[in-house]
């Protein structure tokens, strides 16, 4: 549950810690809200690769242009192409939440459990910078929830990274 990544989210920062790493901020994202619109949208298997594929080079324009190609309802439309804005500061959440209203609960239910995760991280480490960004998925084939990274201002790739896997 949301103690055991809570738990690993703050061995792997207190690791970085120890290790001299200083000045790290965290991302924050989840699986299940991307595999979650999909279902809804009623893609198939090469739709959503194909989807997933342009999601992490977060081409907007090249995203509303497919899924308009592959002729989804407008409110999935604006639903995925939003998860490629749906990035920064925890205010995103609270936007997350107006504009996938029209989801279902499963998707409300994994915004409510990035707040929980961050709320509590940032009572363990008062001074961390959280970044949430929704259409950050990577290993989107093993994770099946929550996913995060540490990442340091003169690295450009995460420094450390994980993942919820099994529901």
């Amino acid at each position: 549950g949301v103690e055991s990544d809570i738990e690993i989210i703050s061995l792997m920062l207190e690791t970085l810690e120890i290790s001299g790493i200083k000045n790290s901020y965290l991302d924050l994202g989840h699986v299940g809200i991307f595999r979650e619109l999909i279902k809804l949208a009623g893609c198939d298997s090469h739709q959503e690769a194909e989807i997933f594929e342009i999601l992490q080079r977060k081409a907007k324009s090249e995203l509303n242009e497919y899924l308009n190609q592959i002729d989804l309802a407008d409110n999935y439309i604006k639903m995925i192409v939003s998860l490629v804005d749906l990035n920064g500061s925890e205010e995103i959440l609270s936007d997350a939440t107006k504009l996938l209203q029209q989801s279902n609960q499963r998707v409300m239910d994994a915004v409510e459990y990035l707040k929980t995760v961050a709320n509590y991280i940032k009572q363990r480490f008062p001074t961390l910078n959280i970044i949430f960004d929704l259409a950050e998925i990577r290993e989107y084939q093993y994770h099946t929830g929550i996913v995060f990274a540490s990442y340091v201002d003169d690295v450009g790739e995460a420094i450390a990274r994980g993942g919820r896997y099994n529901d």
